[in-house]
């Protein structure tokens, strides 16, 4: 399972690992996308075509503008 947190949110979700995950699946499976995002996997910044592994503590940052 891999662990998905959200930091402007008090949310927490776990979502089943599945071989060739990327983030960019993550950012899609929640609404978001590399330009409204951040997303640290196990504690470091992450681009979106990196795999995810299970076990994985995964926090998306939303970044806004405006």
């Amino acid at each position: 399972m891999i662990k998905v947190r959200f930091l402007r949110e008090d949310k927490e979700e776990l979502i089943e690992y599945k071989e060739d995950l990327k983030i960019e699946d993550i950012l899609r499976k929640f609404g978001y996308s590399s330009e409204t995002a951040v997303v640290k996997r196990n504690g470091k910044i992450n681009t979106e075509d990196e795999n995810v592994e299970d076990n994985d503590d995964i926090l998306i940052i939303s970044v806004g503008s405006g």
